[in-house]
């Protein structure tokens, strides 16, 4: 399994991108997913997103915007947690638990939002009851899960630590590498921190911060980019019982060939 490390190259790092892309794009179509239950299917539906998001990532870094590319980055390792921790465990008591926690932090967050949408006086009239009834319904279907011992989702990092145990991938550690090293670090980027929103602002105090609404930077965006990369990869491996793509070994030489996993 390929190890973090930082890319050199924003132009090598598109072109791998696209190889890996295209790959996917024309090879997946052809697929017979291994599909169990509703854990598998979401699974399915998750990868096509990951897909899209390394996408977007790419174009991202090809216009060299950084920030952006690394908070899709972001997501993707978020994703890539949660849903290979839905699936990557063969005991049907825990699958079922898991998917649980995974329907309670759905409805819940559901019903949130809909009561603060109606506590701010945000809904329309035509469909209003309709609205509030559906809200209702989320609430209560949280609450029954809270009742019938259903826990909180696990922390994201909680979810890394554990895959490393389940999975045991060949580097050590190599899922909470990935959160650490990838999720945390592009959290000031996503939430545009102190440390982030200052990175370029002038040190001379003769020289005051002028209003720029560019900001270009190749070697984030070749960072962010190799990043998503090197975990794309890493749902590729793990998902393949799953989707049964084929192409772990094909992406995973690609980028042994352009020193990713180095």
């Amino acid at each position: 399994m390929p190890r973090v490390s930082r890319p050199l190259d924003l132009d090598l790092h598109c072109d791998l991108a696209d190889q890996i892309v295209e790959l996917v794009r024309t090879r997946l179509p052809g697929t017979t997913p291994q599909v169990r239950d509703w854990n598998d299917r979401l699974l399915v539906e998750a990868f096509g997103r990951a897909y899209r998001c390394l996408r977007s990532v790419r174009e991202l870094a090809e216009r060299r915007e950084g920030e952006d590319a690394a908070v899709l980055t972001r997501a993707l390792v978020a994703l890539t947690l949660r849903y290979l921790w839905l699936v990557r465990v063969d005991d049907e008591a825990e699958r079922s638990d898991r998917l649980r926690r995974l329907l309670r932090k759905w409805a819940g967050d559901r019903a949130t939002l809909g009561e603060e949408m109606i506590d701010l006086g945000h809904v329309l009239e035509e469909g209003g009851e309709q609205f509030r009834e559906a809200v209702a319904q989320f609430r209560e279907r949280a609450d029954a899960f809270e009742r019938e011992g259903v826990r909180s989702m696990p922390t994201d990092r909680d979810i890394a630590i554990r895959l490393d145990r389940d999975l045991q991938p060949e580097s050590p550690r190599f899922f909470e590498l990935v959160y650490t090293r990838i999720y945390r670090t592009t959290s000031d980027v996503a939430h545009y921190g102190i440390a982030t929103a200052l990175a370029n602002y002038p040190r001379n105090p003769d020289k005051p911060g002028e209003l720029t609404l560019e900001h270009a930077d190749d070697q984030q965006a070749a960072d962010a980019l190799g990043l998503a990369i090197v975990t794309f990869a890493a749902l590729l491996d793990f998902s393949e019982p799953i989707l049964r793509h084929g192409l772990t070994a094909e992406v995973a030489e690609l980028i042994r060939t352009r020193h990713l996993a180095d």
